[in-house]
């Protein structure tokens, strides 16, 4: 029962602290009176009292002052792990278990519970049927209502009533105002209201008492270091004694598990030397890498064999030697790893430790290598400005007689991605470009595995319809690259499997000027033009760098594929179709018109279209990808130039805005109305 009075006190101390926060009012003085005249006015309303701090408060503040140790955050968990009690002691550990074969040690005793939070007091004692709704005092706090959420809202209390209104004066000749109401007076903070009650309750029949030892507490340990102990809950008790452990299982004798499924650990068996094959992902039961298999030599007293001679492994060579380094670690490098049907598994001949050779135990297990093989398809090409999609694949093969397999994708590491190597002429893979230190321009390309892409920077061909901030353009030279193929884990870097061509982009033409005809209004009063006709600008188009994301030349080299991409014809160039749209979207309605009653074309940029809307969005089609050409699809590099047909401030003409500002160098679109 003391539990629950401290508890209750407690949630009582923090309600009145968050209470304090509910706006206050006061009586006004009377005005004086007058001689039957008008009414006077209502004096002005006293300012609000300030607020006091809450028990949280003032520990962020006693926190800032460091006045109090805690070397946690400052947030209201935070505060609540602070108020927690102290962990119980452990219990004492249990007896060791009888000697079974490799038994596992015997588990610790449990921790001791932790001291309850105010929170978790106030949630057992709302479970309890203890607690009162303060804002509907007849009623219980509901059982259900018990989340953190629910606690801070409890401790707001219920609203104070507003103050009563200022007695007006009675009628006289214009009678004075009343005065200006006095200032509210401060909250009293938590730790205030502890200190008021620790003194009231002192020598009463219910004094404040030490929640650890149930002691009255002293008057003279009234600071806010005090309040901060008194508000911590008492010790978690000791925990129980562990039960004796049981007699420990055998454990794994290192055969491996199939590819794909989790690894065990292997058990090592003192008495004789243990060489272990360590995984390279052990949720995968993998040990291969780029380098080979990893392993550890453990002497016959168990620890670690630095400079251990290994010699005579299963699946290798009789007379096959290997040394441990400093860590007790060798590695079987990929190229002297078995590759069989048969699982390489057992003892190693001889291991030297110390000078004394002898046999391991039966738990060496050596993988077989993978062989590997890297292949790109025919269908490359670029579908956005700069994703070269297509299919690459990359399979193993674990044993002769298994099927060859797509590399599994857990594998693949972060560091995925294309090494790409400058090169001056694509028919000699090591024309590499040198910078002016001597060493190889690179540029590492990323890439995606699973969905077969890699992504190149093509290079911008300058124009007018650059924006200002773009400073970096193509120098005119072609850009072949010598490509790596890096798979990170395994089977690591592929090299010289592509050389790739990397043509420079330009950006999409844009709309150079509109006559629009008959305007007109929908049912629902929206504007619209029976028709209009314009005009693409193609001025600083480089008709000779225009590249289709489907004409490309495949062919093979020494170690991969190459892949270039030749430039449009002049005839492919001429007959290039262009898409003018006009979109609307207001107010919930779509409204998509496409130039197609005259379409333009590289040759005949003009256009006409039918019904647009004003409010339309107005611009060439950007899509990337080959539907923005009817005939050849070109990779552009999106048009932002765009802009909104709509009415120009006068009210009666017309014209198209855009981020004039992002692109000095562009001139306004020409809009001419005609009826």
């Amino acid at each position: 029962m003391k539990l629950k009075r401290i508890s209750i006190y407690l949630l009582t101390c923090l309600s009145l602290s968050l209470a304090s926060c509910s706006k206050i009012s006061f009586d006004l003085p009377k005005g004086e009176q007058g001689i039957q005249g008008v009414q006077g006015e209502r004096g002005e309303q006293g300012r609000d009292g300030r607020n006091g701090l809450s028990a949280y408060e003032l520990w962020k503040e006693a926190l800032k002052n460091r006045s109090i140790e805690w070397r946690g955050g400052n947030s209201v968990a935070d505060f609540f792990l602070y108020l927690k009690g102290r962990d119980g002691k452990n219990g004492v550990n249990g007896k060791d278990g009888k000697d079974g074969r490799n038994g596992r040690d015997g588990a610790d005793g449990s921790i001791g519970t932790n001291g309850l939070s105010a929170y978790e007091l106030w949630k057992q004692q709302v479970g309890q049927g203890l607690i009162y709704n303060p804002k509907k005092p007849s009623q219980l706090w509901a059982k259900s209502q018990v989340s953190e959420a629910d606690f801070w809202h409890f401790l707001m209390g219920a609203k104070g009533q507003d103050g009563r209104d200022g007695i007006n004066g009675k009628n006289g000749k214009d009678g004075v105002n009343g005065s200006k109401g006095k200032d509210g007076a401060n909250g009293l903070s938590a730790y205030e209201l502890w200190k008021q009650e620790l003194v009231a309750r002192y020598k009463g029949k219910d004094p404040i008492r030490d929640p650890k030892t149930g002691e009255v507490w002293s008057l003279k340990e009234d600071s806010l270091d005090d309040f901060f102990r008194y508000l911590r809950g008492r010790d978690g008790k000791d925990g129980k004694d562990g039960k004796d452990g049981k007699d420990g299982k055998k454990g794994a004798d290192g055969r491996p598990t199939p590819p794909g499924t989790k690894g065990e650990d292997v058990i090592i068996i003192e008495g004789k030397p243990n060489v272990i094959a360590q995984y390279s992902i052990q949720s995968r039961s993998e040990y291969i890498t780029p380098k080979g298999v990893l392993y550890k030599v453990y002497g016959k007293d168990g620890e670690l064999a630095p400079k251990a001679i290994v010699k005579g492994l299963p699946g290798l060579e009789p007379n096959k030697t290997y040394t441990a380094n400093d860590k007790g670690e060798f590695v079987i490098p990929m190229a002297d790893l078995p590759f069989s049907d048969k699982i390489s598994f057992g003892c190693v001949k001889s291991v030297t430790v110390n000078g004394e050779s002898l046999a391991s135990a039966e738990n060496t297990y050596v993988p077989n290598k993978f062989l590997y093989k890297f292949s790109i398809n025919n269908s490359m090409k670029f579908v956005y400005s700069d994703i070269l999609k297509g299919s690459y694949d990359l399979k193993i093969k674990r044993s002769p007689q298994k099927e060859w397999e797509r590399m599994p994708v857990y594998f693949q590491t972060s560091e995925t991605r294309l090494n790409a190597y400058l090169i001056s002429d694509h028919r000699n893979p090591h024309s590499f470009v040198l910078d002016e230190k001597g060493n190889k321009i690179v540029k590492h390309f990323s890439m995606d595995y699973n969905g077969s892409y890699v992504v190149p920077s093509r290079p911008l061909i300058k124009s007018k319809r650059v924006p200002k901030d773009i400073t970096k353009f193509w120098d005119g030279k072609p850009k072949y690259y010598l490509c790596d193929f890096n798979f990170g884990s395994f089977p690591g870097l592929i090299k010289e499997a592509l050389i790739l061509e990397v043509p420079p982009i330009q950006y999409a033409p844009r709309i150079k000027s509109l006559v629009v005809k008959s305007l007109k209004k929908t049912e629902t009063g929206i504007h619209y033009f029976e028709s209009l006709r314009g005009e693409v600008d193609t001025s600083d188009i480089d008709f000779k760098r225009l590249y289709s994301v489907y004409k490309r030349d495949f062919s093979n080299f020494a170690t991969g594929q190459k892949i270039l991409f030749p430039p449009l014809t002049d005839e492919e160039v001429k007959n290039y179709k262009l898409k003018v749209y006009f979109n609307f979207r207001e107010g919930g309605i779509t409204h998509d018109v496409q130039a197609l009653a005259k379409q333009a074309t590289m040759a005949d940029p003009t256009f006409k279209a039918l019904l647009p809307y004003v409010g339309s969005y107005s611009h060439v089609d950007f899509n990337w990808s080959s539907s923005s050409g009817l005939v050849y699809g070109v990779a552009w590099e999106p048009d932002r130039t765009g802009g909104t047909l709509k009415y120009a401030p006068n009210g009666r003409d017309f014209l198209v805005t855009f981020q004039q500002n992002k692109f000095p160098n562009l001139k306004p679109v020409s809009v001419t109305y005609e009826d």
